[in-house]
C-alpha cells in the first residue's frame, strides 16, 4: 500500500539527513513491495550480521502487516506470504529475534 512506502520513503529522508541522523545514504537498503520477500528479509539480515562491527549502528524498520497465531506467537508478514503455508512463510519473532541477535552492532 502507499502508505508503507511512504513510511520508508520518510525514514530515508530523515536518517539519510546530515542535519538528523546522517547515515551514509549509499549504505541504506530498502526492501519495498516485491522486493520485501521472506528470502530477502532473511539475506539482509544475513548481511548485517556478516558486515557489521560492534561499534556499528544498525536501523531494521519494517512497515507492514503483523500475523499473530493461534499460539499468540507474532510474526511480521513478507510479501510473498502464502496462506496455504502460513507458518512456513512467515518472519516469526523466533527467527527475526534469532537474526537480530546475530548482528554485531551494539547500537
Amino acid at each position: 500500500p502507499q502508505a508503507v512506502r511512504n513510511d520508508a520513503a520518510d525514514l530515508v529522508s530523515v536518517i539519510g539527513d546530515p542535519d538528523f541522523c546522517g547515515f551514509d545514504p549509499a549504505r541504506i537498503r530498502q526492501l519495498i513491495d516485491d522486493q520485501a520477500t521472506l528470502s530477502n528479509m532473511l539475506a539482509e539480515l544475513d548481511r548485517l550480521a556478516v558486515e557489521t562491527a560492534p561499534n556499528d549502528t544498525v536501523l531494521v524498520y519494517f512497515s507492514g502487516h503483523g500475523y499473530r497465531g493461534a499460539d499468540d506467537a507474532s510474526s511480521l508478514v513478507p510479501y510473498d506470504v502464502n496462506e496455504a503455508r502460513l507458518t512456513a512463510t512467515l518472519l516469526s519473532e523466533e527467527k527475526l529475534s534469532e537474526k537480530l541477535a546475530a548482528i554485531q552492532a551494539r547500537r
